[in-house]
């Protein structure tokens, strides 16, 4: 008897792993996030503001995860979801900001 009792507490508690009860079972899980680095040389900076002015615009872009402006270096790099936002869009975000993304030679 002893055996038939541990033996159906084990399966139950085997199926039980298999089958955690989420309601959503069945439903397609969030896709994963795609991060990127990406580094922009970007030309017009010439203060602290103007790199406030580029990180608060980048970040208020869904996907933009980390910015950084540097004035003095003329770059701007910041972590991005590639599923999300695109390298073009990130740098018309920069363009409609004022400043200017030199694009790399061919």
């Amino acid at each position: 008897m002893k055996n038939v009792f541990f033996l159906t507490l084990l399966l139950a508690a085997f199926f039980a792993c298999q089958n955690p009860g989420n309601p959503k079972s069945g439903a397609a899980d969030p896709p994963i996030a795609e991060m990127a680095r990406l580094e922009l040389h970007v030309t017009g900076m010439t203060c602290a503001g103007c790199e406030n002015s580029i990180e608060s615009a980048l970040s208020k872009e869904d996907g933009i995860d980390e910015v950084e402006a540097s004035f003095q270096d003329e770059i701007v790099t910041l972590m991005y979801d590639a599923s999300i936002i695109s390298p073009g869009a990130i740098k018309e975000v920069i363009r409609q900001t004022g400043y200017t993304v030199v694009e790399d030679a061919p």
